[in-house]
């Protein structure tokens, strides 16, 4: 799997995390099409191994979202609320150290019934501020 980073290089661990992407082919020839795809991804920390959010095309929510599927263009959405974080450096629901997560996307083609491996994202956490 092809090490997707996300763009902006870091975000903030109170604010959402919204950002496009180009998924490639494997080989990393060209963009995939992924017209008629489903998408999944599950971000979790490296610190504690925690879930810290879930995106799927087929949720309604737009936590995932394929925008020019012959292009292999997608946003990615994960909202504040809900992320968990478990490390010993944490007060409870904030993060006190720079983390990194990980989200494996998953690509579930119209053809084919298991999903697929395609991608690895990588985001760099900050702790919040608190500022506005």
């Amino acid at each position: 799997m092809a090490i997707i980073v996300s763009a902006p290089d870091a975000f903030y661990d109170a604010e959402p995390w919204e950002f496009d992407l180009t998924v490639n082919e494997l080989d990393g020839s060209a963009p995939m099409n992924l017209t008629g795809s489903e998408l999944f991804v599950r971000f979790v920390s490296l610190s504690d191994n925690v879930s810290v959010g879930v995106c799927n095309t087929a949720a309604a929510n737009g936590s995932l979202t394929i925008v020019e599927p012959a292009a292999g263009k997608v946003r990615v959405s994960v909202p504040s609320q809900g992320r968990t974080w478990r490390l010993s450096a944490v007060r409870p629901g904030a993060l006190l150290l720079p983390s990194t997560v990980v989200g494996d996307l998953f690509r579930r083609a119209t053809a084919q019934g298991e999903p697929k491996g395609i991608g690895r994202i990588q985001i760099r956490v900050l702790p919040s501020t608190g500022a506005a």
